[in-house]
């Protein structure tokens, strides 16, 4: 019976350092090779977000171009460009109000201001026509016309005192912002 107990007590021993050899061996093993797995992997799924970045960016790149020329047109800052702000707006408002029955009734010479490095041109532009007509003008000046900025905008109700009929004027300032070093190139 004696034997029995010892044998007994021999296999437990020897299954509880079975156990722990084997708790060894697997975190041995995983250290090894499992975990230089799991790594291996991160580093793929990284390359592989790096790569879908690199494709994409030469759509970003010319998104960024335009959103700049847009800025930069925006503040009025024609890098190396001498242009006139009212030809522009001429142009620009000749074609739109032809497609949209409104009038131009005056544009004004430009005002030019030319102070500490810098040239100010405002431009101002008086058209006639329904409000709708005249609210989606302004809306087009604002959105893509990049020449100049508006400043202002009103709108006046006259009346022809010789056919008592009303008509609606919108009157807008749009100015334009120069570098004059920019201007010299």
């Amino acid at each position: 019976m004696k034997d029995r107990n010892r044998h007994s007590k021999d296999y437990k021993k020897q299954t509880i350092f079975l156990l722990v050899v084997i708790v060894l061996l697997y975190v041995l093993s995983f250290r090894m090779a499992v975990k230089e797995t799991f790594t291996i992997r991160d580093k793929g799924k990284d390359l592989i977000s790096r790569i879908e970045k690199l494709e994409d960016a030469p759509r970003r790149i010319a998104y960024l171009e335009k959103s700049l020329d847009q800025l930069s047109n925006l503040l009025g800052q024609f890098y190396g460009q001498s242009t006139d702000i009212q030809r522009d707006i001429l142009n620009d408002l000749t074609n739109y109000c032809q497609r949209n029955r409104l009038i131009i009734r005056e544009v004004p010479s430009t005002h030019v201001v030319e102070k500490m490095g810098y040239r100010l041109e405002t431009c101002q532009v008086i058209v006639e026509g329904r409000f709708i007509g005249l609210l989606k003008l302004l809306h087009h000046l604002e959105t893509e016309f990049y020449a100049g900025q508006i400043i202002s905008a009103s709108f006046i109700r006259k009346t022809d005192l010789k056919t008592k009929r009303n008509y609606l004027l919108l009157k807008v300032f749009i100015q334009n912002i120069k570098l004059l070093q920019d201007e010299k190139k």
